[in-house]
């Protein structure tokens, strides 16, 4: 009997006993639809979890804290971040140098900045995730006499030939106008000179350019706003510059800058705790990263899911049942006709084949149909938990403040869906797809 055949009987069989094989595939369909819906909705948790935890900070960012240094410790200096840098899976690394606070004085004319002044790869800043306002990243060429600023650390330029109101407020005024900053960097000229301890300029200043006004974030690390950004090379100079101005002895044997923090960008946050691991090897063990707080929650999350998952199969086991209750049925029904087909030389294994089919057919229809209604569901759900702030689903899952969605269903969650109705159904057929076998086909056809 070629497949085809079978597929056709299997599925007149079907529509002959309408009213039973519908209330089977409901079964299906409801155990399918409270599985889809529940997975959806721990899955739509989980992605609102992760949401906000990346409007706290990236979650693939990892920094290194090394404050306190000792001198058996483990360096963070150039070396360090080049073994980093060629660790699997690091997107970008960068260093953050603290320039002292007055070690240097940055000008445009008569304006001079009093912010914080950082000193990091600038050509890491894109793959850190960092954004613009206007203008664009410095290439390698730009980057040694670069500096960039957001548009709020504009305002921390002051009129040095004021002694008071010598500032620019960032506020409104009366019209709701917020006045322009001093200096714009993408026009104005710029130059940097270092400070003596006493104050005094040292050296012949550095003119600089600046490529960009940087978006204000306080999430990075380090932060745009009240910021300025310069290259670790520009850093080196400059602090070369201090020591000499200001006569601070250094160890010969220590070359180069010790830096207190580094920052690494992993490709993905599957990787975060692999890296974090690796660079506790290297001997940095302050470390931090979104994962520490990640972890435990997708724990629980996955135990969320766990849960809901087994209340939507408790559905599904008991739509097995019903599957294999209709088939046994069937079988009664068909004693005859099960004889006949041996009696006329239908292969045993065609016979059960049939009857899996049938199984099949009903899990595949309840299973296609319980995904439509779970989609439904889902958008129902959705549709309750975005309207209003004050909506009692979207306030107690707490997904209002980053706008994901509660219930998110991914294609393979979809398609895992129908597949896993019909597995469940050709299981179910297994038993009575045996017992059909084992009829004697000579007492099939004596029976009424």
């Amino acid at each position: 009997m070629k497949i085809k055949d079978m597929m056709a009987m299997s599925l007149k069989n079907l529509l002959k006993r309408k009213v039973r094989t519908c209330l089977t595939v409901a079964g299906v369909l409801i155990g399918t639809c409270a599985i889809v819906v529940m997975l959806s909705i721990g899955l739509g948790l989980t992605e609102g979890m992760n949401q906000s935890l990346q409007q706290m900070g990236d979650i693939t960012m990892i920094q290194i804290y090394n404050y306190n240094q000792s001198a058996e410790g483990t360096k963070l200096d150039d070396a360090a971040i080049e073994s980093i840098r060629s660790l699997e899976h690091v997107t970008a690394v960068t260093p953050i140098y603290d320039l002292p606070w007055g070690a240097c004085a940055i000008s445009s004319g008569k304006y001079r900045y009093d912010g914080m002044v950082y000193g990091l790869d600038l050509t890491a800043l894109e793959k850190m995730g960092y954004t613009l306002d206007d203008g664009a990243f410095p290439d390698e060429s730009q980057v040694g006499n670069t500096i960039l600023f957001s548009r709020e650390s504009l305002y921390s330029f002051y009129n040095t030939k004021k002694k008071s109101n010598n500032r620019v407020n960032q506020y409104p005024d009366a019209n709701g106008n917020i006045p322009d900053p001093y200096v714009d960097p993408l026009s104005d000229k710029l130059e940097v000179q270092v400070l003596t301890n006493e104050g005094e300029l040292y050296g012949r200043p550095i003119r600089l350019q600046s490529t960009a006004l940087l978006t204000s974030d306080y999430s990075r690390n380090p932060p745009t706003s009240y910021s300025a950004f310069i290259d670790i090379s520009l850093a080196k100079e400059l602090t070369e510059q201090y020591n000499k101005a200001n006569k601070v002895r250094t160890d010969p044997q220590n070359k180069g800058l010790n830096y207190s923090q580094a920052v690494i960008k992993a490709e993905s946050v599957e990787y975060v705790q692999e890296l974090e691991t690796a660079i506790h090897d290297m001997g940095f063990t302050d470390t931090y990263s979104m994962e520490n707080v990640r972890g435990p929650v997708e724990e629980m999350m996955n135990m969320i899911q766990l849960v809901l998952g087994g209340i939507g199969a408790v559905s599904l086991i008991v739509a097995a049942l019903g599957i294999i209750n209709t088939m046994i049925m069937s079988i009664y029904e068909r004693t005859r006709e099960i004889g006949v087909m041996k009696v006329l030389g239908c292969v045993v294994g065609n016979i059960r084949v049939m009857f899996l089919m049938e199984a099949g057919m009903i899990g595949l229809m309840g299973g296609l149909v319980g995904l439509v209604i779970s989609y439904a569901a889902s958008a129902v759900i959705n549709y309750f938990a975005s309207s209003g702030d004050g909506n009692v689903l979207g306030g107690m899952l707490g997904m209002m403040s980053t706008g994901t969605p509660i219930s998110v269903i991914p294609p393979w969650l979809a398609a895992g869906s129908v597949v896993f109705a019909v597995g469940v159904g050709v299981l179910s057929g297994i038993l009575p797809a045996n017992r059909a076998v084992k009829i004697s086909a000579l007492t099939a056809i004596k029976q009424e």
